[in-house]
């Protein structure tokens, strides 16, 4: 971690890094940290901190300090980048700000850590006698998980002008930026402690991505779906920890499963709607002791035609009067055929009405001229219901008998 004093340690780190080499190459050359716009006689380097601005790296990879109820789970932070004006100062025509860059930007090259030894150099400064800098006595930077690094900052001659437009009494001089990262700032807060670990278990599963290839009743391949039955339903890894499938949104416990077929009782016709219906495979992910479902892997959904039975059907008034075993959908359409029961000849087709509210009730008129035992077909958004049929193929039901 590291303090408030983090910002201000490591200028006063970059000042005692610099003063060392630069009284080594340039007699008198003294390292000061002022404004750039005040004036300065000598040979000088001046190091100013003109921005803070946070590193976009580290702060977006920073976690959240909080837990959901606003306890505190982790210290916040703020991790920052400094940038520093360094300007030259001296006789130019001894060359010494150029001689005072050179050394800056050798010592920076040679140097560009700000280590743990010198911040302790710098901390340890502070409070000898006299102290230099004793406000950073408390400083902790050199405990921080990551050190200060210096770079240069890539500045045109139009950035610099603006930057300089920012000292308007101010004389330009020879001057370079360089950047300071990254530079944490942890808060003093006591974390609120996570709840021990009692028991520790570990889970593994596999990942299989369940994939259907066809929906068929179980006793007749051919026959069409339809509800209270038992359906088979072929893929590839379809068997899971934990498998159910769903049928228009109802969840089925397989009866068998194996990895390229699964066999469901599907749902009561109360629970379905004829026409179209949603088939997906589920695998939920059993984790835990004991092993409770946390998330799951489904398939692509497959849609199915769920044919609807005709359970009785009447002619009174002009009206073919049907009930079925699962509802029709209000707005689904719905239509008729009737069919000559000995051959299975369609005799007359019924024009398709919508169905104007969700009912097993419909009532459709018959035209005229019709008259005997025809064998009834409901149509449902094409889904057809099926025929009964015996020995000798002729149709025995469902049957209407027309006046």
């Amino acid at each position: 971690m590291s303090n408030f004093l983090a910002v201000a340690t490591v200028t006063a780190a970059i000042e005692r890094l610099l003063q060392a080499a630069v009284e080594q190459d340039v007699a008198g050359a003294k390292v000061v940290l002022d404004r750039p716009d005040t004036k300065k006689t000598g040979p000088i380097v001046n190091v100013f901190l003109y921005q803070a601005v946070p590193n976009p790296a580290l702060t977006n990879a920073d976690l959240p300090a909080r837990r959901v109820d606003g306890s505190l789970a982790r210290r916040p932070r703020t991790v920052l980048d400094l940038h520093y004006l360094l300007t030259f100062h001296g006789n130019d025509g001894e060359l010494e700000p150029q001689r005072l860059y050179g050394s800056v930007i050798r010592t920076f090259t040679a140097r560009p850590v700000l280590t743990r030894a010198l911040v302790n150099a710098v901390v340890a400064q502070a409070g000898t006698n006299p102290p230099k800098h004793p406000s950073l006595v408390d400083s902790d930077l050199a405990d921080a998980e990551e050190v200060c690094r210096i770079s240069p900052l890539a500045m045109d001659v139009e950035q610099m002008s603006r930057l300089w437009a920012e000292f308007p009494q101010a004389a330009y001089v020879l001057s370079s930026a360089w950047t300071a990262s990254p530079v944490v700032i942890e808060s003093t807060d006591t974390p609120m402690p996570s709840a021990p670990v009692l028991r520790s278990a570990l889970t593994t599963t596999l990942l299989r991505h369940p994939a259907i290839e066809s929906v068929e009743p179980v006793t007749d391949p051919l026959a069409p779906l339809t509800a209270g039955t038992a359906w088979r339903i072929r893929g590839t890894q379809l068997r899971g920890d934990d498998t159910v499938v769903r049928v228009a949104g109802q969840a089925l416990v397989p009866t068998f499963a194996s990895p390229t077929e699964l066999r469901v009782d599907v749902a009561p016709p109360s629970a379905l709607r004829a026409g179209r219906v949603a088939v997906e495979v589920v695998h939920q992910a059993l984790v835990g002791d004991p092993a409770e479902v946390r998330g799951e892997q489904a398939s692509a959904v497959r849609p199915v035609s769920l044919c609807p039975q005709v359970l009785t059907a009447t002619a009174a008034g002009g009206n073919v009067d049907v009930t079925t075993d699962v509802p029709v959908r209000r707005g689904q359409r719905v239509g008729l055929r009737l069919l000559a029961p000995a051959t299975g000849e369609v005799v007359r087709t019924l024009p398709l009405t919508v169905a104007d509210a969700d009912s097993t009730a419909l009532s459709l008129p018959f035209p005229s001229g019709l008259s005997g035992s025809h064998a009834v077909i409901v149509v449902v958004d094409a889904a057809d219901s099926p025929l009964d049929r015996d020995q000798s193929g002729a149709i025995v039901g469902p049957l209407v008998n027309l006046p």
